[in-house]
């Protein structure tokens, strides 16, 4: 059972059998930052997209760290975005795949819709890419293949 009953889906027990590590904050200005969403603590901004914002986050329970992907308060009030947020929701707890991250669970909580997902190491292929300038051709297959 959910410790918290504000949620509407509870926060997997995948994420609560996770061994714990500690965070390491990866953007200077938190300032800005909510503190926290649910039961998580947030640290830093990861990213942003047309739905939501994606947090490094800790998990109050344990202290894993997660990314939290939280929609904006502004697409909070239409019920129709917050629908399509759930049906996100349901179809990334199905999804058992190498290359899409693992879904932990998610719900409400005073008005923030939110769920957490495995934090991904790495960074991005546009990072990577501006990193290398270019990449073999064998590794542009093997990114292709995997996409």
């Amino acid at each position: 059972a959910c410790a918290h009953r504000h949620l509407r889906h509870c926060v997997s027990p995948k994420l609560a059998q996770q061994p714990t590590w500690r965070a390491r904050p990866l953007c200077e200005d938190s300032r800005m930052l909510p503190k926290s969403v649910g039961p998580f603590d947030l640290e830093s901004k990861l990213g942003s997209g047309g739905m939501g914002i994606v947090y490094r986050a800790t998990y109050r329970k344990n202290g894993r760290i997660v990314a939290l992907k939280v929609l904006t308060p502004e697409l909070s009030s239409n019920p129709k975005l917050v629908a399509r947020f759930e049906r996100e929701m349901e179809i990334l707890e199905k999804l058992d795949h190498p290359n899409i991250t693992r879904y932990y669970g998610g719900g409400e909580s005073k008005g923030r819709h939110f769920y957490a997902m495995r934090l991904m190491g790495g960074g991005t292929l546009a990072e990577l890419l501006k990193r290398k300038g270019s990449l073999p051709l064998e590794q542009v297959l093997e990114f292709g293949q995997q996409i």
